[in-house]
């Protein structure tokens, strides 16, 4: 076990993709950070534009992220061992040469050159904040001058009453998705990701995660998407 939590080793990492009929916008919040990506590096003279992927997971995002240009290359890293072999599978349709998974802890990893871009989704909320502060200064300086930066996660609204409807919001989708499937173990588990999220000491909130990007030494800090419990922020290295 290292210092990252390895939170997906049970039945929400065998079951992962279930997740995505809970998460009704999931699709739309893909296509959003695809967009993204494609219109950051539209104008690039790159023959090459690397960009790195913290928590592939199955590979969803890191599919994305590869169709928004024929030119990136995806270095993805997942600490779990189940996600890097689904990924791997999931990506063959691929050249090779376009992606690379590496099962590794997200501080281990180092980038040989520094890297054109940096996209990650639903896996920074789910390390605690001190973590996550290293982590994000661990980013800034695998990134080159002027990288773009973009995550698609769990940014919990700074007002309590907005956080409170959004958090109701997501617990009685996991009620009504996973009782219709009847699947009471993935219902009882997910629910239990969601409140351990939801701990002071992990708890991602936009104005602090704001903060801690600007500490980190990102600029140009945005949120251009925002559904429910989500939200994409964007940034750039300075």
């Amino acid at each position: 076990m290292t210092d990252q939590e390895r939170r997906f080793s049970g039945l929400a990492g065998s079951d992962y993709e279930r997740i995505i009929e809970a998460v009704p916008y999931f699709h739309e919040i893909q296509e959003e950070l695809g967009k993204i990506v494609k219109e950051a590096f539209r104008d690039s003279d790159e023959g090459w534009i690397r960009i790195d992927e913290m928590g592939c997971g199955t590979g969803i995002t890191t599919r994305v992220i590869l169709e928004a240009d024929p030119r990136i290359q995806v270095t993805a890293v997942d600490n779990e061992r189940m996600m890097v072999v689904n990924a791997r599978s999931n990506l063959r349709v691929y050249p090779l040469h376009r992606w690379e998974v590496i099962q590794a802890d997200a501080l281990e990893y180092m980038p040989a050159i520094c890297s054109d871009g940096f996209a990650s989704a639903n896996t920074l909320h789910n390390f605690n904040k001190e973590y996550r502060r290293k982590y994000l200064s661990h980013v800034q300086r695998c990134l080159a001058p002027g990288a773009l930066f973009v995550n698609a996660d769990k940014y919990a609204y700074d007002d309590p009453e907005q956080f409170k409807e959004t958090l109701s919001w997501q617990l009685k989708q996991y009620v009504e998705v996973f009782s219709r499937m009847d699947r009471f173990d993935l219902l009882r588990e997910w629910s239990e990701h969601e409140m351990y999220d939801k701990q002071s000491h992990v708890i991602m909130r936009q104005g602090e995660a704001i903060k801690d990007m600007e500490d980190a030494g990102f600029t140009d800090i945005q949120v251009p998407y925002r559904n429910q419990m989500h939200a994409i922020l964007t940034a750039r290295k300075k």
